[in-house]
């Protein structure tokens, strides 16, 4: 008689993330990421009073701007996809639930990559013909340097994630308030990162943050973030 092997724990977990705020902050659930969010905080309205933030919300801002942007975009995709992989990989047996979920957002980023090419097409920017910026370049060797390291944990990989994933979703529930001129041609990115499908991706991070964290670490992130050079929205 075959006997059949009960799931692992694992197998029958998954992801719990909260209930997207119509704030754009994370909930107030005292994990890692609430905590990060609230001492970082003053850097997010730094960047909502950006005029470059500001500039799309008013539908203002000068084409070629956001051209540029959209260049910057594609290069910050790339290295999010690879951060996601990277991810993976530092999961436990006991943490595949976590690697069930990053395999998800990583499927998204990819999904959006192929968006984007589209995007930039509409907006006539030619992707290969762009070249990072030095906001851009130091995001992004960041994000390589921590996914890269062999003594990187699951939760320094994804505290280089979480700014981003965020900060856009909190600029766009800010800034879905603002009035802005009829006809904004930036209306489209607006309505992107104000929707309830992109409110529902950084509570999905958020919550593998806080159960991959290993208390005592915090200081890891906070010097680290300082150096990082941040997630730039212009």
């Amino acid at each position: 008689m075959m006997v059949t092997q009960p799931p692992s724990d694992s197998a029958t977990r998954s992801v719990r993330p909260a209930q997207p705020q119509p704030s754009g902050e994370p909930a107030p659930n005292g994990g890692v990421s609430s905590r990060l969010w609230e001492d970082s905080k003053d850097l997010a309205y730094q960047s909502l009073l950006h005029p470059f933030v500001l500039g799309i919300a008013q539908g203002t801002l000068p084409r070629e701007s956001f051209q540029h942007f959209i260049g910057q975009d594609a290069t910050f995709l790339l290295s999010f996809a690879e951060a996601y992989a990277a991810a993976m990989d530092r999961c436990t047996p006991e943490q595949q639930h976590l690697a069930q979920a990053l395999k998800g957002m990583l499927r998204g980023v990819r999904d959006e990559l192929r968006l984007h090419e589209a995007y930039a097409e509409r907006w006539g920017v030619l992707l290969e013909h762009q070249q990072p910026s030095p906001a851009t370049k130091a995001y992004v060797y960041y994000i390589k340097m921590v996914s890269e390291q062999h003594d990187s944990s699951l939760a320094d990989v994804m505290s280089t994630l979480l700014p981003c994933l965020r900060l856009y979703a909190w600029l766009g529930a800010q800034l879905n308030s603002v009035p802005s001129q009829p006809g904004n041609p930036y209306k489209e990115w607006l309505n992107t990162y104000s929707a309830e499908e992109y409110a529902a991706l950084p509570p999905i991070a958020e919550a593998i943050m806080d159960e991959a964290y290993e208390p005592g670490t915090y200081g890891t992130f906070t010097r680290r973030e300082g150096g990082s050079g941040g997630c730039g929205v212009g």
